[in-house]
């Protein structure tokens, strides 16, 4: 395998051989990760997996009163290493990595809750890992946080088959599209909220030739705009998270439930549940018998029980005046129309009805009579209480570590 440039952050480059380096000089590791640069961030995980040593990863380190004491006060503490272990070449330290009894400890967002920590084996980790010759020549535009399980899982898929990647997170739209043209980037995974950003599609991108979405609910009209963008990518939806990693791929925004996952996954009262087997060591997971409770609200598409799709998370639901409000199913309306980027709808407390709708709208240009346009569109597709109440025309909307769009709490 040719083991050349691994992370390109900006104007930083570090390599393979660099990587190789430090891993063999090193004799102490950070236990307890905050989000900061991928390549720092790399280093440090590669030297401790590398080691079996376990360690935990956050970009919430910072502010540790949202997830208790399950991680040390001092992010920067390093720890030594009994018999630092040492490779002759790159392939040596990756093998290394899969034979690693490592335990690495992940965080969920939060976008929709409470934070919780997962902690996972390496074998978990690299369950969904696509390790061949034909992913020889990928380079990865990483468009999470490094410190996240998609982050995490885009880093360990370019590690094993010695691809380059280049940082594209909290980047904006411009530096984005420089950089897919400029890295010939051909692969990205990203949420729906990422993609969006750059929309409209001003010129394509021929050098994607796979483009990737997870961690949100995503609309066709979204996939028809992204083929304009990357019209050579093959576009797929997954479905992930925190605690069990990749377990469902669709290449539309239908899912199936694969054989061999059919005594593991199961769809109860109209939400997803996966076996324990597949979960990491979760704390404040709800189990249903031997089945982890998701929150993740699904659909059957057509009269089958075969196939489905994903509605929303039952905790964002917002009750108005006794009806219950899924804010995703709204969203996707609103985005409907042609002048919305993006939308984000939420309850504010309210005497009378319990809550009143509210809706965040970013606009493709400015409009004039935007909200009427709205309004009366909207009075076409929906029942009458889950037109919001109140329109507010912003430039963008709250965001997460994760790159989801980051929703309001007061309804919960």
């Amino acid at each position: 395998m040719k083991f050349g440039k691994l992370i390109i952050d900006g104007e930083t480059c570090a390599t393979y051989s660099d990587l190789l380096e430090f891993v063999n000089s090193a004799v102490s590791y950070r236990p307890a990760m905050p989000a900061e640069s991928p390549i720092s961030f790399i280093f440090n995980l590669v030297t401790a997996i590398a080691n079996s040593c376990s360690v935990a990863v956050s970009d919430a380190l910072s502010s540790p009163s949202q997830f208790g004491p399950a991680l040390p006060n001092s992010a920067a503490a390093s720890r030594r290493i009994n018999n630092p272990a040492r490779f002759k070449n790159t392939d040596e330290l990756l093998r290394a990595l899969k034979l690693s009894k490592s335990k690495i400890a992940l965080f969920t967002s939060g976008s929709s809750g409470k934070a919780k920590r997962v902690e996972h084996s390496m074998g978990t980790l690299l369950r969904g890992l696509k390790e061949s010759e034909a992913h020889s020549n990928d380079v990865w535009g990483l468009a999470y946080e490094p410190s996240h399980m998609a982050g995490v899982q885009v880093l360990f898929q370019v590690l094993f088959n010695g691809n380059a990647a280049v940082n594209l997170f909290g980047k904006n739209r411009k530096f984005i599209l420089g950089a897919i043209d400029a890295h010939k980037i051909s692969h990205i995974s990203a949420t729906p909220t990422f993609y969006r950003l750059l929309l409209p599609a001003d010129k394509p991108h021929p050098s994607v030739t796979r483009a990737t979405l997870g961690g949100e609910a995503s609309i066709p009209a979204l996939y028809l705009q992204m083929r304009k963008l990357f019209p050579n990518a093959k576009i797929t939806n997954i479905y992930a998270s925190t605690e069990f990693g990749t377990l469902l791929v669709s290449d539309g925004s239908a899912f199936r439930i694969p054989q061999n996952l059919k005594k593991l996954i199961r769809i109860k009262n109209g939400e997803l549940q996966v076996h324990r087997s597949l979960c990491g060591s979760a704390l404040q997971c709800r189990f249903d018998e031997e089945f982890a409770i998701t929150g993740d609200m699904v659909e059957f598409t057509g009269s089958g029980k075969e196939e489905f799709h994903f509605v929303g998370r039952s905790c964002n639901i917002i009750n108005i005046g006794g009806f219950n409000v899924n804010p995703e199913e709204v969203e996707e309306a609103i985005a409907l129309e042609p002048f919305v980027r993006a939308a984000l709808v939420y309850g504010r407390k309210n005497s009378v009805l319990g809550n009143v709708l509210c809706a965040d709208v970013v606009l493709d240009s400015p409009l004039q009579n935007a909200e009427e346009k709205l309004r009366k569109s909207l009075a076409q597709r929906l029942q009458q209480y889950k037109i919001p109440r109140k329109f507010n025309i912003v430039e963008k909307l709250p965001t997460s570590s994760t790159c989801k769009i980051k929703r309001q709490r007061t309804y919960c």
